[in-house]
């Protein structure tokens, strides 16, 4: 499928005239990682702000779910066009936990996302 897809992107952009770069979807398995990973890091249930999203109104979890997977998806896109510039768990971190905002917490986020990327359903690291 994601062959399908890339096939046609680029068969699209020939016939448009257009020479955009393709970029190669982060599979459905992966991006759930990802958001879990994320819901572990930014509090799981304990926090107010399921998958630490603050920028819009939530009004549940399934649905800060579906916002965190966008966002997720968004950037991995982003990250392909720039070049894939070192990890893209730090690229994410940009935007998701800035470091201006936060200098602590934008450290603690990227190396909690990759404890729980790597160990799914453990307990965080101290």
């Amino acid at each position: 499928m994601k062959i399908l897809m890339s096939l046609l992107a680029v068969l699209w952009g020939i016939a448009t005239g257009h020479s955009e770069p393709v970029t190669e979807p982060m599979s459905l398995a992966e991006v759930s990682r990802y958001a879990n990973a994320i819901w572990y890091a930014e509090g799981g249930s304990w926090t107010r702000f399921p998958y630490g999203i603050k920028s819009v109104y939530c009004p549940n979890r399934a649905y800060a779910r579906q916002v965190c997977i966008r966002t997720i998806q968004h950037w991995w896109t982003n990250w392909q066009l720039a070049g894939k510039p070192g990890d893209f768990v730090k690229y994410l971190a940009d935007t998701y936990c800035p470091k201006a905002d936060d200098p602590e917490g934008h450290e603690h986020w990227i190396k909690n996302v990759h404890f729980f990327y790597k160990h799914p359903g453990q307990p965080p690291p101290t």
